[in-house]
């Protein structure tokens, strides 16, 4: 019989003053003060933190009831290595890749209605597989892929978390599978969220700024799904989550990985089939989301929605949602975006003084990009900002400093598409598409960027940071400008009469040119009045909004 135990055998990739190294899950537990995770796919980055390492060290050790008790246990230093080294010791079988009755997050026997497997590549959504054909993809489904065991459930892990949706091969033992397959298959747990993932120098840190402090949020019958009593089979339901613990854990997919020779072999094939659905979205459980207030067309009820990320803005474009704190309590409306509750912990404990504003922490943003009714992965989106603490605080000042930030490049990027459409109408729209708004938040990337670690390491010099950045924006918006400007054709300068615009009588103006001149002159006035010494002197005076 093959063994191969995640609490012993190295399969978790870190980094620590020893440099990179591969442990086991206890060793990480042990060694969390002073090593930080460093896989380098961000989907299994995120699911190894949200179905294995989270939950050990939540159910070990149990969710901190208040914040003086996350605050005495941040203040330890390290994980409890007691609490979790006895909770490894007494689920230690749970945790065999390849145990005969209950392997590690599989179906013990899984087969298959027409008794086949598949190729491992089907676990990993950057190759070639079925309908999920990416376009740079360097190898088929053909292609004899192999993974070690530790790659294998990492693989494994990232499935249930964000495989694809649609039609699933049926499994021996599924009755709710019909004519050899099963229908409808959503796609996995996490699919559905933009995760906002607080994360510091240490694994430690990471695992404290994840925990939620709420008296109750785990039920009684709440537990991951190695603890449970019964063995998942074949069969699969549609049911809420049980809670914290649940959720995170869920079984999205029904996986048994074709175990080789050895436990040193490569694994090569696998089964996959049908897993659990959530009937409900359990909003007010899951922490490492932004939710959209919506109403609800069918019943008129305020809902609120997972929120996802979007490949075509950087994670900055979206502070004024993430900064959202709302201190006065009040209750969103629709349309509006609530942060995560993990940002409002964190905002919490910094305003009673139980985090040092000083704390060097980013927010990571992980998220897949579905096309063709979900059942191909088009982009997997990851990105990360510093997060100044100071910025949490009851103290507006700082925050509103962030987002009017992001609310002048918004205001930039409008006036530089504006711009190309002038002139494109001045020269006739016979000139070429510009990149132009890409091209401006592309230079202003690494700009904001600077800016926001420059508010972490100091925050007492915003301002100073606010008017560097303005003046380094308002020569990145001219920069961009200036091909474009030079680019478009001798008639542009003369311009071409708007026969769609109706002649004012009343102004003296009986027509309307678009013009070269006209354009730029018009460019140049609004990013003035975005980046103008009235909006400074507003912030400065502490009016901005």
């Amino acid at each position: 019989m093959v063994i191969y135990n995640l609490i012993d055998r190295p399969w978790i990739s870190i980094i620590s003053t020893r440099g990179p190294e591969q442990v086991g899950l206890r060793e990480a537990m042990e060694r969390a003060h002073e090593c930080q995770l460093a896989l380098v796919d961000p989907l299994q980055l995120a699911a190894l933190l949200r179905q294995v390492v989270l939950p050990v060290v939540v159910d070990a050790c149990g969710l901190p009831r208040d914040y003086a008790e996350w605050a005495d246990r941040f203040e330890l230093g390290r994980l409890d290595s007691a609490a979790t080294s006895a909770y490894l010791d007494e689920h230690h079988d749970r945790f065999d890749l390849f145990h005969p009755e209950h392997p590690f997050g599989q179906v013990a026997g899984l087969e298959a209605l027409n008794h086949e497997t598949r190729p491992v590549s089907l676990l990993i959504p950057a190759i070639a597989s079925g309908n999920n054909v990416p376009l740079f993809s360097a190898r088929t489904e053909a292609d004899n892929l192999g993974l070690s065991a530790g790659e294998a459930a990492l693989a494994m892990l990232a499935t249930q978390c964000w495989d694809t949706s649609g039609i699933k091969t049926g499994a021996v033992g599924d009755p709710l599978s019909a004519h050899g397959k099963t229908m409808g298959n959503p796609v996995g747990c996490a699919g559905r969220l933009g995760l906002l993932i607080p994360w510091a120098d240490t694994l430690f840190a990471t695992l404290m700024l994840n925990l939620p402090v709420r008296a109750g949020l785990l039920a009684r019958d709440d537990s991951p799904v190695w603890r449970r009593p019964e063995h998942v089979g074949p069969g699969w339901e549609t049911r809420p989550a049980r809670g914290l613990l649940d959720l995170w854990t869920w079984q999205s997919r029904r996986i048994r990985l074709v175990q080789p020779d050895d436990a040193e072999g490569e694994i090569t094939r696998v089964v996959l089939t049908a897993g659990d659905r959530l009937s409900l979205w359990p909003s007010d459980v899951e922490p490492h989301c932004m939710r959209r207030v919506d109403v609800d067309a069918s019943d008129g009820q305020v809902k609120r929605r997972p929120q996802r990320h979007r490949s075509d803005r950087a994670l900055w474009q979206g502070l004024p949602g993430l900064l959202a704190l709302d201190a006065a309590g009040r209750m969103p409306g629709p349309g509006e975006t609530v942060t995560s509750s993990l940002i409002l912990q964190l905002a919490d404990l910094v305003a009673e003084g139980r985090l040092p504003e000083g704390l060097p922490i980013q927010v990571l943003a992980i998220g897949v990009e579905y096309g063709n009714q979900q059942a191909v992965i088009e982009n997997v989106i990851v990105d990360s900002v510093p997060l100044p603490m100071a910025a949490l605080t009851p103290d507006p000042a700082l925050r509103d400093a962030i987002v009017k930030v992001a609310r002048m490049s918004d205001g930039l990027r409008m006036a530089i598409g504006q711009l190309a459409a002038d002139l494109r109408r001045a020269s006739g729209a016979s000139q070429p598409e510009f990149g132009s708004a890409e091209s401006l938040l592309g230079r202003l990337d690494p700009a904001v960027r600077e800016f926001l670690a420059r508010l972490q390491a100091s925050p007492l010099s915003y301002m100073e940071a606010l008017d560097q950045w303005m003046a380094t924006a308002e020569s990145i918006a001219f920069e961009v400008a200036e091909p474009m400007l030079a680019a478009v054709s001798p008639s542009a300068f003369r311009g071409r009469r708007d026969e769609r615009a109706k002649p004012d009588a009343a102004k003296g103006n009986a027509e309307w040119w678009h013009r070269a001149a006209t354009a730029e002159m018009q460019y140049r006035r609004k990013v003035h009045q975005t980046l103008g010494h009235r909006e400074k002197a507003q912030l400065a005076a502490g009016g901005a909004k």
